[in-house]
C-alpha cells in the first residue's frame, strides 16, 4: 500500500537528514547543471517511484545512489524491518 503523500514530495521533505536517504533527496532535487533537471524540485510532489527511478537512470546514478533509494522506497511504504 502506498502512503497518501507521493513519493517525490516525501522524498523532498528528506532533505535534513544526515544518512543516506537525505544524500539522495539533496542530489536528486539539487540542480547537477545539466539543463534538463530545474523542473524537478517544483514537480516533485508529483512525482511517483518510477520517475525518481528513470530520472536517477537516465543520469547514471551509482550504486550507492540506488541502494539510498531502495532504502528510501522501503521507508516510504513502511516496509523496513
Amino acid at each position: 500500500m502506498e502512503p497518501d503523500v507521493s513519493f517525490g514530495a516525501w522524498l523532498s521533505l528528506q532533505t535534513g537528514r544526515h544518512d543516506p536517504v537525505g544524500d539522495l533527496a539533496r542530489d536528486f532535487l539539487g540542480d547537477d547543471g545539466c539543463g534538463r533537471c530545474l523542473h524537478l524540485a517544483e514537480d516533485a510532489e508529483f512525482m511517483q517511484v518510477q520517475d525518481v527511478a528513470a530520472s536517477m537512470a537516465e543520469h547514471r546514478a551509482a550504486q550507492p545512489a540506488f541502494d539510498a533509494f531502495n532504502l528510501a522506497c522501503a521507508e516510504w511504504t513502511g516496509r523496513l524491518p
